[in-house]
């Protein structure tokens, strides 16, 4: 089995992504807050003056669950839609941009058959990445060449690298 096929998971699909995410909030105690009810008093004394008093309790956090984060990324995604709908372009910083790009019309030729046929043009989502992104894609990539170096040394039979304290 080569490095790459051992790197190359299942991917992360809706399910885990919210798992995911749920778990982060709760590593980072992020909590969404629960008001509780205000509490009124009404006193009276024997002379008819009246005075209310409120007491505010402070609300509580509360960790957010995953039917919480599938309601935000769902909220999400069906605004980026709907952006690209009306033909806008998303920006977020760091991460990257989504946006539309206009396919001119062509023909092609059908391998198949040898026909040619004629393709109309669209306009296709396309997504640029941004600074963070590139970054993780170049840590990834760092982490596999990394790997590869020490599966060569095992083959090779090299004796593995020890970690010095520096003493």
């Amino acid at each position: 089995m080569t490095l790459k096929e051992q790197t190359e998971g299942e991917g992360m699909n809706k399910k885990k992504l919210i798992a995911r995410a749920a778990e982060v909030l709760r590593q980072n105690n992020v909590r969404k807050s629960v008001p509780k009810q205000r509490s009124v008093l009404h006193i009276s004394d024997d002379e008819g003056n009246h005075s209310n008093f409120t007491i505010r309790k402070p609300g509580r956090g509360v960790l957010f669950n995953a039917d919480d984060v599938e309601a935000v990324l769902d909220a999400c995604l069906a605004v980026v839609e709907d952006t690209l709908k009306h033909g806008e372009e998303i920006y977020i910083h760091g991460y990257g941009t989504i946006d539309l790009h206009y396919r001119a019309p062509k023909r092609v030729r059908i391998p198949a058959t040898g026909e040619w046929a004629d393709v109309n043009a669209r306009f296709l989502p396309h997504f640029s990445m941004g600074k963070n992104l590139k970054m993780a894609a170049k840590v990834y990539e760092m982490s596999v060449a990394g790997k590869e170096a020490m599966m060569e040394r095992e083959a090779s039979g090299e004796p593995a690298e020890e970690e010095t304290d520096g003493d």
